[in-house]
């Protein structure tokens, strides 16, 4: 499916995620994460995100554009009482340099402000520019390994 282009300025809702829309976040993530994970040697495994799948908060991320719906992503976070860990946050390639990661950074951080969590982590490949996102957004770098980074920040 071809989906049409969208401006800078998107409507975008998150709408929780059911279990018949796990194949559609594997299979995303798997795509988009392929290249990193061949970089690393490492082998993508549908049982570990299927196990995990039930431990995070999974939530499609939805573009209204000229009345239409489109699932552009997922977005998948684990809130604790006092931290956030960020597991994905996946767009289709369409999606990718408009913007919507800015805005859904944006989201994540006010969600975890408005449960009281002081602190949200993540980690990502060197390689991914989504890299300098999350830099933009206050993450500083706290562990490395040679193939990927992982970051937290303190949240006010």
């Amino acid at each position: 499916m071809t989906l049409p282009k969208t401006s800078t300025e998107h409507c975008i809702q998150l709408i929780r995620a059911s279990d018949a829309d796990l194949p559609f976040a594997r299979d995303l993530t798997r795509k988009n994460m392929a290249s990193y994970h061949q970089e690393a040697g490492l082998n993508w495994d549908d049982e570990r995100f299927e196990h995990y799948w039930e431990r995070t908060l999974n939530t499609l991320v939805v573009i209204k554009d000229t009345g239409r719906r489109h699932i552009a992503g997922l977005l998948r976070l684990h809130l604790g009482n006092s931290s956030a860990a960020l597991w994905d946050l996946q767009l289709l390639p369409h999606f990718h340099g408009q913007g919507i990661g800015t805005q859904l950074m944006e989201r994540i951080l006010d969600i975890c402000r408005k449960r009281g969590v002081g602190s949200i982590s993540l980690q990502v490949y060197k390689t991914n520019p989504a890299m300098r996102l999350y830099q933009r957004f206050g993450f500083s770098v706290d562990q490395q390994t040679p193939h990927m980074v992982k970051m937290s920040r303190r949240l006010p």
